[in-house]
């Protein structure tokens, strides 16, 4: 259960982010929240060249208030002993590059874990070109995603493709 302290936070913080209103020109990218971590917090060398082209907006990320609670929630955890500053620094850098679609998300199932569905559903709400993810579970279902043109990666098969 998530706690109500982070969705208040999470409503908050989400009317100040851009929101997918224009269509852009770049390729757009879901990114789960284990990506998410590495780019914005662990700085996971594996993600550089995706974060090279957030940072120079070749490519859009785009996010949901629903993966933006569930990074919060997941940055609220003791294991990551974080302070409550590290958190929002966290959530603000997602922010600053994610472009926010504030549409209803299909709850259709297209993944083992149903908790990663969202990621699924934003993907094809938003017709995002990828779904940036170290899953197993997400990437076993890149079959459902090929479907609706999006195509699940690791951060090393990107690297690979580009």
């Amino acid at each position: 259960m998530i706690d109500t302290q982070v969705i208040d936070h999470c409503q908050t913080l989400i009317k100040s982010a851009r929101t997918l209103e224009r269509s852009f020109s770049q390729p757009l990218c879901v990114l789960d929240t284990n990506i998410a971590l590495d780019l914005w917090h662990f700085d996971d060398p594996s993600c550089r060249p995706i974060k090279s082209l957030i940072e120079n907006e070749e490519i859009i990320p785009v996010g949901h208030f629903d993966t933006l609670v569930e990074l919060a929630d997941v940055l609220s955890r003791p294991h990551f002993q974080l302070s409550e500053e590290g958190c929002q620094l966290v959530l603000e850098r997602w922010l600053h590059h994610t472009a926010i679609f504030e549409g209803a998300l299909r709850e259709d199932s297209y993944c083992r874990d149903s908790d990663d569905d969202k990621f699924f559903a934003l993907a094809q709400a938003t017709r995002a070109s990828f779904l940036f993810s170290k899953d197993k579970k997400v990437l076993k279902a890149r079959g459902k995603a090929k479907r609706f043109g999006c195509k699940v990666l690791t951060p090393e098969q990107f690297k690979s493709a580009i």
